[in-house]
Protein backbone atom coordinates (compact mmCIF):
# COMPACT_ATOMS: atom_id res chain seq x y z
CA UNK A 1 0.00 0.00 0.00
CA UNK A 2 1.11 3.24 -0.45
CA UNK A 3 0.00 6.41 2.15
CA UNK A 4 0.00 10.37 0.60
CA UNK A 5 -0.52 12.23 4.11
CA UNK A 6 0.22 16.06 5.48
CA UNK A 7 -1.21 19.34 4.57
CA UNK A 8 -2.17 20.84 1.42
CA UNK A 9 -3.97 24.43 1.02
CA UNK A 10 -4.17 24.10 4.71
CA UNK A 11 -6.20 20.81 4.70
CA UNK A 12 -5.07 17.73 6.17
CA UNK A 13 -4.32 15.11 3.40
CA UNK A 14 -4.69 10.93 4.51
CA UNK A 15 -5.16 8.99 1.34
CA UNK A 16 -4.11 5.08 0.88
CA UNK A 17 -4.42 3.57 -2.24
CA UNK A 18 -2.98 -0.10 -3.25
CA UNK A 19 -0.21 0.03 -5.98
CA UNK A 20 -1.08 -1.79 -9.39
CA UNK A 21 0.64 -2.57 -12.75
CA UNK A 22 -0.85 -0.57 -15.79
CA UNK A 23 -1.45 -2.39 -18.94
CA UNK A 24 1.26 -2.29 -21.50
CA UNK A 25 3.78 -0.55 -18.37
CA UNK A 26 5.82 -3.40 -16.52
CA UNK A 27 6.91 -0.61 -13.39
CA UNK A 28 4.03 -0.55 -10.98
CA UNK A 29 2.08 2.57 -10.52
CA UNK A 30 -0.08 4.33 -7.93
CA UNK A 31 -1.42 7.42 -8.30
CA UNK A 32 -3.35 10.54 -5.85
CA UNK A 33 -5.72 12.61 -7.21
CA UNK A 34 -5.62 15.94 -5.08
CA UNK A 35 -8.02 18.65 -6.44
CA UNK A 36 -9.13 20.06 -9.09
CA UNK A 37 -7.07 22.96 -8.84
CA UNK A 38 -3.10 22.92 -8.53
CA UNK A 39 -1.83 24.55 -5.49
CA UNK A 40 2.04 25.46 -4.43
CA UNK A 41 3.31 23.63 -1.53
CA UNK A 42 6.67 22.70 -0.02
CA UNK A 43 7.74 19.60 2.19
CA UNK A 44 4.06 20.01 3.54
CA UNK A 45 2.92 16.24 1.97
CA UNK A 46 4.58 13.08 1.94
CA UNK A 47 4.98 9.22 0.38
CA UNK A 48 5.27 6.36 2.38
CA UNK A 49 5.46 2.54 1.74
CA UNK A 50 3.35 0.52 3.87
CA UNK A 51 3.00 -3.77 4.54
CA UNK A 52 -0.69 -4.92 4.44
CA UNK A 53 -1.05 -4.48 8.60
CA UNK A 54 -0.73 -0.82 7.44
CA UNK A 55 2.82 -0.68 8.81
CA UNK A 56 5.40 1.33 7.41
CA UNK A 57 8.20 -0.64 4.73
CA UNK A 58 9.82 3.40 4.28
CA UNK A 59 10.81 6.30 5.33
CA UNK A 60 8.04 9.41 4.95
CA UNK A 61 9.62 11.31 1.42
CA UNK A 62 8.63 14.33 1.29
CA UNK A 63 6.97 15.84 -1.94
CA UNK A 64 6.01 19.57 -3.89
CA UNK A 65 3.25 20.39 -5.59
CA UNK A 66 2.80 22.99 -8.32
CA UNK A 67 0.47 25.25 -9.19
CA UNK A 68 2.07 26.11 -12.79
CA UNK A 69 0.46 23.60 -14.84
CA UNK A 70 3.57 23.90 -16.87
CA UNK A 71 5.30 21.55 -14.64
CA UNK A 72 5.62 17.79 -14.26
CA UNK A 73 3.93 16.09 -12.27
CA UNK A 74 5.89 14.38 -8.93
CA UNK A 75 7.36 11.32 -9.75
CA UNK A 76 8.40 9.04 -6.74
CA UNK A 77 10.73 5.81 -7.42
CA UNK A 78 10.64 3.37 -4.31
CA UNK A 79 13.77 0.71 -4.94
CA UNK A 80 14.14 -2.23 -1.99
CA UNK A 81 17.36 -2.23 -0.66
CA UNK A 82 16.91 -5.16 1.13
Amino acid sequence: MVRLAGKLDGKTIELTTVSGRQPGIWQVRFEFVLGETPVDSRDTLYVQLLDQAGLPLSDQIYIDTFSDCEKKPGVVRFKKNR
